[in-house]
């Protein structure tokens, strides 16, 4: 049972993922530039892995002509002083980045002074990648997500939105789960063009089940509460759950 609360809400995450060639050919930068991009995933890998928090000087630059590059405006003129990169929590196979800058108010209230650099990392999801971009910016026209300001080689600029995700608890909560059906309602009548058939939740599950099991010593089985009961979940019980819900 938590498990189905669970899919809904990736359901509707999921339902997120899906689209993005209509519009590449307006976002398309020179070679050189791509490159310079594709190299900032490198740096970010070897930064995560040494486990420092602290940025080096090369991303803190490359971040930047990311948003000058994208974002024009008051971000061209932005020196590296008055910039600030922040990682954000959250990102199920990404790594989130809060850029901004500090050079006051501009006449042109269309740049913000705040973005979201959301860079690709997890390379069993990269086949997707495409599908999601363009869903992210179909939503994002239609307004019922965030602004999409960018699309480059492994990652994208898009609008920051002050949030946090709902807690297990808040999800399973009749006053959120109402609003999280109404929008999938929304997400649903939308005629894109996707395949009627996806497959990347099932995708998604069965991945996950291959890593549980390759740490199944360090996993044997989860003890989750749900109304009030303490529900044992091991191997077999999540094989049930998801042949439950296909």
């Amino acid at each position: 049972l938590v498990l189905r609360s669970a899919f809904v809400v990736t359901c509707a995450f999921v339902d997120f993922i899906a689209l993005m060639l209509l519009k590449l050919d307006n976002l398309k930068m020179d070679k050189g530039t791509c490159r310079s991009f594709r190299d900032l995933k490198s740096v970010l890998s070897k930064v995560i892995l040494s486990g420092t928090p602290d940025l080096p000087l090369v991303v803190k630059e490359r971040a930047l002509s990311l948003c000058a590059c994208f974002l024009g405006g008051a971000w061209k003129e932005v020196p590296i002083q008055k910039f600030s990169i922040q990682r954000m929590s959250g990102g199920l196979s990404n790594v989130l980045f809060l850029c901004q800058h500090e050079m006051g108010v501009y006449p042109d209230r269309a740049v913000p002074c705040k973005i979201l650099l959301r860079i690709y990392f997890n390379p069993e999801t990269e086949t997707n990648v495409v599908e999601e971009s363009v869903t992210f910016m179909l939503l994002s026209e239609r307004q019922l997500g965030p602004k999409l300001y960018g699309i480059f080689t492994g990652g994208r600029l898009e609008e920051y939105i002050p949030s946090r995700p709902l807690s297990a608890v808040e999800v399973r909560q009749s006053h959120f789960s109402r609003q999280i059906a109404a929008k999938m309602a929304q997400f649903h009548a939308l005629s894109v063009p996707l395949s009627k058939e996806p497959t990347y939740l099932f995708d998604a599950l069965r991945r996950w089940m291959r890593q549980l099991k390759n740490n199944a010593d360090r996993f044997p089985e989860f003890l989750v509460r749900f109304d009030n009961q303490v529900i044992s979940l091991n191997e077999e019980r999540l094989l049930q759950e998801i042949n439950l819900i296909r």
